[in-house]
């Protein structure tokens, strides 16, 4: 699994294979045939983001207003800050702009992480807002690396972008 989330992340959805995992995981091909049935479900089985993402964003929005435009910031960058759910994370960007299958398993991930199917609101719709600004400076930092954003030290890259966070938020009156 540790070569899957590997493979994906370097080279997303499409560029991965399952020869090449096999091969990195030193394994036969068909030994993920057998335990995970193929290319899709070997995927989706190793990148568990909905829950973690949900609970981060859900827990960063407790208490709402003041604060919340750092909270938020804070969660959802860390979680692509972090060793552990980083991979999965560019893997599942870099296979989403890669073409179609790729898209719609971000979508759903982000289904599933954000509760998609109810009424917009517009509560929600200043919600997904500033988590698509939020998604434009994480692929800055962690797919792209593009400098300064990329290198910048982490509590000054949440400093620089919570304001812009909780204008967004504070925008939409009792938005949380």
């Amino acid at each position: 699994m540790a070569a899957a989330r590997a493979q994906f992340a370097e080279r997303g959805y499409h560029g991965a294979t399952v020869r090449g995992i096999a091969a990195a995981a030193g394994v036969n091909q068909a030994m993920i045939s057998h335990y995970f049935g193929g290319k899709q479900q070997l995927f989706a089985s190793i990148f568990e983001l909905p829950t973690s993402v949900r609970d981060a964003v859900d827990e960063a929005l407790d208490g709402g207003g003041e604060g919340v435009g750092e909270r938020l910031t804070r969660a959802y960058l860390g979680i692509w800050e972090s060793p552990s759910t980083r991979p999965a994370m560019v893997a599942t960007f870099r296979s989403a702009v890669a073409g179609e299958q790729g898209m719609e398993l971000m979508r759903q991930v982000l289904s599933h992480a954000f509760e998609e199917g109810t009424a917009p609101t517009p509560q929600r719709q200043a919600l997904h807002l500033a988590l698509g600004y939020l998604l434009g400076i994480a692929v800055m930092r962690y797919v792209t690396q593009l400098d300064p954003v990329a290198t910048m030290d982490f509590e000054v890259l949440v400093a620089a972008v919570a304001g812009s966070i909780q204008a967004a938020l504070d925008g939409v009156e009792n938005c949380l």
